[in-house]
């Protein structure tokens, strides 16, 4: 905290033991006072801190889950009824209860509802400010300035009285305007929280405080839709072109289960596949496979390749969540997400695993490379050194400037997620916050997407808004890894997935893929004439909109297990949702709009055809025909198109009713997969196919060139 902003004052001198005595015969008094406020011992989790996490009930399949909380629940009501006998002593319990939080979320109130009943609102934790303000309204005048004569030693966060505080507005301005001069953002920013704050500084002030580190990128990457819609005319023709094509290593994708006893009565994916995505500059396109990165020309030659091992691993048949191979970046340095090393053991029985399947290569760590010079294997290198502490880290990474934000998990039973924040120029870990611990009570056998959360990062002005699964949105300080709130809207238990394999091993079950991959990559919409954010984390029965600047939930629309959001076409309309689940013997998904009031539009929902598959994919026997899988990519909204890759070829849409879609067939030789062109006058196209089990086809690098 900066000095001239937090000014030293004099502290009354009370020897330690004499304030513990005192502090702990309180806190018995207040437990003894008021029991009814505070959680029965027993519905504390064993071998947790008494009073300290927040349990959320558990769900089928995730357990119950644990959010670090601070201070007991109850104890805001019992100082308020201490404040009217003996406010000194009450005040001297507020400071240091302020003081010993150490940016946990606080939280006073009784367990939320089960999360996986529909029935159940969707429920929120307000920041601490909020919460704050409305107990400052219940307690007796005068007792907030007389506790906060001496605010020595108080961080500067979402507890301290300048941003809560009725009577501290002018205190909190004189602290905001003194930053502002000493040029100290991270300070300004945190005061900017106290609502009505920033309307009484002048708008340069504001665009100063939150002022944006982003560093413009270098390299274009091969999921930009930007310049498709100029050049996509060229591949009317599927005639004209040449494909050369080469293996990568990336394993192909598996069935999507269904319901059964057996592995034969698994189904081959009806959901569309995870996306693989690479990065562009000079002509030279850098893409990851599990354990190498390689750049390629336009020739198909590999210019350099660059490993973090000499060793050679086999590569993993069960990949984790989508987004895991979409490199991020910053001015010319890059973030690739490979398999680690290290091996995981997964829980099983002799009954269930062969030898060779037992350990996996199915952590993820993160390695950033300097590619400023593409045409040349890269000498700078940095890996993450969480790795090293038995952390995975989960897709998508956020990269502002030199400032990298990161969710990774640890743990197979008790997994916690945490959430990091690395400086990149100076190569150090600023500040981490544990999320989470949850408490897997359904295993899957050989797959980590339990354990490897999905998860995506945005950051508005000093917040951070992580939504993650199990259908989570988190709101964090990025300056201090204060965390702020959380909402919580019912999910969709586990136990009714498709699996083909369940066996009970003691108090555990274990299920073969109980977990489908999400939806589709997500996507976040941010309405700022609203000051909205619009988002469905993985897991969540809701569509939730939520305010930008304090959290809180504007409204909430359930949605299906497979919706996602596509995006609005101009940034203020209304919002498209996609179901991108291809129904058995159907050839189709769906779409349909929402208003940025949270009203459902009944006359928007469409159904788009897919066309029927190649020839050579139809099986011969008419009931696997619901088999095929149709999606080859996420769907994308881009230019107020959809745009489809499906095995019959690349579709785009308007989405409106009086235009007709527009169908470009593969070339003979295409496998199909993810299209974009590698340069941008549309002369030289690539794609990049993920392999699937149906097909019997590999993971491959395609080029068309014209004949």
């Amino acid at each position: 905290m900066s000095p001239t902003v937090i000014q030293q004052q004099e502290k009354r001198q009370i020897p330690s033991i004499v304030l513990w005595l005192r502090l702990t015969t309180i806190l018995v008094c207040i437990l003894t006072i008021q029991p009814t406020l505070l959680l029965d011992a027993q519905e504390i989790p064993t071998g947790l801190p008494p009073g300290i996490d927040l349990e959320l009930p558990p769900a089928p399949g995730p357990g119950p889950a644990f959010l670090p909380r601070h201070s007991s629940p109850g104890f805001l009501q019992a100082l308020r009824s201490l404040a009217s006998k003996d406010p000194a002593t009450a005040g001297e319990l507020l400071l240091e209860w302020i003081r010993q939080r150490e940016g946990r979320l606080v939280f006073d109130g009784p367990h939320p509802a089960a999360p996986e009943m529909d029935s159940h609102p969707v429920q929120t934790i307000p920041a601490p400010e909020v919460q704050l303000h409305t107990w400052a309204k219940t307690l007796p005048d005068g007792f907030l300035r007389q506790a906060f004569q001496n605010m020595d030693r108080l961080p500067l966060d979402g507890t301290h009285p300048w941003i809560w505080a009725p009577h501290l507005e002018t205190e909190a301005r004189i602290a905001l305007e003194t930053a502002v001069e000493s040029g100290d953002r991270k300070s300004a920013s945190i005061l900017c929280r106290r609502p009505g704050l920033v309307t009484l500084i002048p708008p340069e002030w504001r665009s100063w405080i939150f002022e944006s580190t982003e560093r413009p990128s270098i390299f274009r990457s091969t999921g930009d839709t930007r310049i498709m819609d100029n050049s996509i005319g060229q591949l009317s023709d599927p005639e004209i072109w040449n494909v050369h094509s080469w293996e990568l290593q990336i394993p192909p994708t598996i069935a999507d289960p269904r319901r059964g006893k057996s592995d034969a009565s698994q189904l081959p994916r009806r959901s569309s596949l995870g996306r693989v995505h690479g990065l562009i500059k000079d002509d030279i396109l850098v893409l990851a496979e599990d354990r190498k990165i390689r750049a390629y020309e336009k020739t198909g030659n590999t210019v350099w390749k660059w490993s973090p091992s000499t060793r050679e691993y086999k590569g993993d048949p069960h990949p984790p969540g989508t987004g895991t191979r979409v490199p991020i970046t910053s001015g010319s340095q890059a973030l690739f997400l490979l398999r680690s090393p290290r091996l995981y053991q997964p829980p099983n029985t002799n009954l269930t695993v062969e030898a060779e399947s037992e350990k996996h290569l199915g952590w993820i760590e993160g390695h950033i490379l300097d590619l400023e010079q593409v045409h040349k294997k890269p000498e700078s290198t940095w890996k993450l050194p969480i790795v090293e502490e038995g952390f995975s880290i989960s897709p998508t990474p956020l990269w502002v400037g030199s400032s990298l934000f990161v969710i990774a998990t640890k743990g197979l039973q008790d997994v916690e997620t945490w959430l990091f924040s690395f400086d990149t120029d100076k190569r150090t870990e600023l500040w981490r916050r544990k999320l989470e611990t949850r408490r897997i009570e359904e295993f899957s056998i050989q797959d980590l997407r339990q354990v490897l959360i999905t998860s995506h990062l945005t950051l508005h002005e000093n917040i951070l808004s992580i939504d993650r699964s199990p259908g989570r949105i988190d709101r964090v300080c990025s300056q201090t890894g204060e965390h702020i709130s959380v909402v919580i809207p019912p999910i969709y238990p586990i136990s009714d997935l498709p699996s083909s394999l369940q066996i009970r091993w003691g108090n555990r079950r274990l299920q073969y893929f109980p977990r489908p991959r999400p939806p589709a990559f997500p996507v976040t919409v941010t309405i700022d004439s609203k000051k909205m954010r619009l988002c469905i984390p993985d897991g969540s029965r809701h569509l939730l909109a939520t305010n930008l600047e304090n959290g809180s939930l504007l409204w909430s629309l359930p949605v299906s297990r497979w919706e996602s959001i596509l995006g609005s076409r101009d940034g203020n309309g209304n919002i498209w949702l996609l179901d991108s689940s291809v129904p058995a013997m159907g050839k189709s998904i769906g779409v349909r709009q929402v208003t940025l009031e949270g009203e459902a539009l009944p006359d928007s929902r469409r159904k788009i055809g897919l066309g029927d598959g190649p020839a050579a994919l139809v099986p011969a026997d008419p009931n696997q025909k619901a088999v095929i899988p149709y999606l080859l990519s996420d769907p994308v909204y881009a230019d107020g198109a959809l745009w489809i890759s499906s095995i019959h070829g690349i579709k785009t849409d308007s989405l409106a009713e009086d235009e007709p879609t527009r169908l470009i067939p593969w070339p003979a030789d295409s496998l199909g997969g993810w299209i974009f062109p590698w340069n941008v006058d549309g002369e030289c196209w690539g794609v990049i196919h993920r392999g699937e089990s149906l097909r019997g086809t590999g993971s491959r690098l395609e080029v068309w060139t014209p004949r």
